[in-house]
């Protein structure tokens, strides 16, 4: 090996089956953001991207849409200690 390389480790519960919601909740709860409308749009945009010509992966469009709203302000600056500290509950 040319050079050490980090080990990282990536938790990603989209099936509910390490939490009883969605694993975004406290994310949209901190941001006083409605989780029926943010998911509502999720579904809704794959939907008009392909009546446009482009294919997105529905499964985890959110991820996407997540970015959206931080460049938008909706989630305001999240970072690694917010993210944390959601985390913990």
């Amino acid at each position: 090996m040319l050079f050490e390389q980090n080990k990282i480790a990536l938790i990603w519960d989209f099936d509910k089956t390490l939490i009883p919601d969605h694993m975004q909740k406290p994310l949209f709860e901190k941001y006083g953001i409605s989780q029926r409308d943010f998911w509502n749009e999720v579904n809704k945009i794959p939907v008009d991207l392909e009546e446009q010509g482009y294919r997105v992966n529905k499964e985890i469009y959110y991820l996407n849409h997540i970015l959206t709203y931080c460049k938008s302000d909706k989630f305001s600056g999240p970072n690694n200690e917010t993210l944390r500290e959601l985390g913990k509950n």
